[in-house]
């Protein structure tokens, strides 16, 4: 009843969207990878290993699962380890970042689809990663008596009202459900509600901070290509949007003023913004010295613009203070944890939705500090420079992260336990 029930909600859903994706079709490349696998058409494993199958939805998910990753090859070499992904995103970095292993497009919920989907791949265990419960997905799983587990698992309050008010379907797909690594004691009492008994679920942490890099020394060498001095205080804005490189120009020109040693580092979030980004930096009177053409940097007071992709964890070894961006428009912030796990003392705006439990985390811990409003930052940025205590924030920031780190262990002690029954 469930299956179909849910294959009807789904089906509407889908004709609902339909045009929208026959657009996407046919003008993003992209979008047409894994077509045929979204409704179950897998080709069936060359492998006679038996097969672990984990699934993250997107980049996110699975860049916080490297670790697990890395520790399911090592320690269950005669596994066959198959990843999934939903979004073309995520399916292109499985393929770049493990060429070796198979990597396959997570298929529509619907019953028929998955039905097809789990007896071509046929896992010994399934590990589902953060919030991706599927149904119809969970049911066709426990039919053919293979186990699931939740790893990392989370649910937030609007996940929470739905859940409940789809109970009838929702509770007895996490009945199904053999263990969940929820990550912290808030989403422990939030499953409980939905009636997971204590019993089948663990408090593991969150296993991102089990991939964050530890501090690096400085690069001397990449200092001097850019004119970087020793004593130069260095302010760096970090996946930045649209508006927000104006905010951190107008403050960079206010604390000039004062602080002769100051510098500025614009890293843009987005490529296709580099050429808008670069004219604004000039309009506003400022020197300007590309990233990608460093050798050529003589200025010591120009500002420094980013455009290059992939190298942000590098510039930001480089910062006395980082801007976090994203937190000034509405686009839910991004990685705080990248310069925090540098040492680096971090300050954001109030949009930090995308990574709210970290960010309020770390600003009970001392570890960073959140601003109200743009206004705010010039006087914001000042005060912390000011302070006697500045170089322990980063060090909070540090012990923060330290005493996160194990998650990855917690679950493949879970997934472990599972195998072995």
């Amino acid at each position: 009843m469930i299956s179909i029930v849910a294959d009807f909600f789904y089906l509407v859903f889908v004709i609902a969207v339909l045009p929208y994706y026959i657009i996407k079709f046919f003008t993003v490349p992209s979008s047409r990878l894994g077509l045929f696998e979204r409704f179950g058409f897998m080709s069936p494993s060359k492998s006679e290993k038996s097969v672990i199958w984990l699934h993250g939805a997107s980049v996110g998910e699975l860049k916080s699962a490297e670790g697990l990753i890395k520790k399911l090859r090592e320690q269950y070499k005669d596994y066959e380890l198959v990843l999934s992904s939903i979004t073309p995103t995520a399916q292109l970095l499985l393929r770049k970042i493990y060429p070796d292993l198979r990597s396959v497009t997570f298929p529509i919920d619907l019953s028929w689809a998955v039905k097809r989907s789990i007896k071509k791949i046929n896992p010994k265990l399934i590990v589902l990663l953060e919030q991706e419960i599927w149904p119809n997905f969970i049911q066709a799983a426990s039919a053919r008596n293979i186990p699931v587990v939740l790893i990392g698992a989370r649910i937030t309050e609007k996940s929470l009202r739905r859940y409940n008010i789809l109970s009838w379907i929702f509770k007895p797909t996490l009945n199904r459900i053999s263990h969940f690594g929820v990550q912290d004691e808030s989403y422990f009492t939030r499953y409980k509600t939905l009636g997971v008994p204590d019993d089948k679920m663990t408090i593991t942490g969150n296993m991102k901070y089990d991939n964050i890099p530890n501090p690096q020394i400085t690069d001397t060498r990449l200092q001097m290509e850019l004119g970087i001095k020793g004593m130069d205080i260095v302010l760096i804005g970090g996946s930045t949007h649209s508006s927000e490189e104006e905010v951190l120009l107008e403050a960079y020109k206010s604390l000039k003023a004062d602080i002769k040693n100051l510098r500025l580092v614009l890293a843009p979030r987005h490529p296709e913004r580099f050429h808008d980004v670069e004219d604004l930096i000039r309009a506003k009177g400022h020197e300007c010295v590309r990233y990608s053409k460093r050798d050529n940097a003589k200025s010591q007071t120009a500002v420094i613009f980013i455009d290059t992709m992939g190298e942000l964890m590098k510039i930001y070894q480089l910062a006395t203070i980082v801007f976090v961006g994203g937190s000034l428009v509405s686009k839910g912030g991004h990685n705080i944890l990248e310069p925090i796990a540098l040492g680096k003392p971090a300050i954001f705006g109030p949009y930090m939705y995308n990574f709210q439990e970290s960010a309020d985390a770390l600003i009970k811990a001392g570890a960073c500090v959140m601003i109200k409003d743009k206004n705010k930052l010039t006087g914001k940025i000042r005060e912390l420079l000011a302070r006697p205590d500045f170089n322990e924030i980063g060090k909070r920031g540090l012990e923060f992260i330290k005493s996160k780190r194990g998650a990855t262990d917690n679950n493949l002690r879970i997934i472990s336990r599972i195998l072995s029954r």
